[in-house]
């Protein structure tokens, strides 16, 4: 799941804040 964080721009910028929020966000 963590690749797929940083394979998208968008959600990278969100990852900085906490990668639990960008998990529950966007969960794939």
């Amino acid at each position: 799941m963590i690749k797929v964080i940083y394979s998208r721009p968008s959600v990278k910028g969100r990852e900085i804040f906490g990668k639990q929020e960008a998990f529950g966000k966007y969960g794939d």
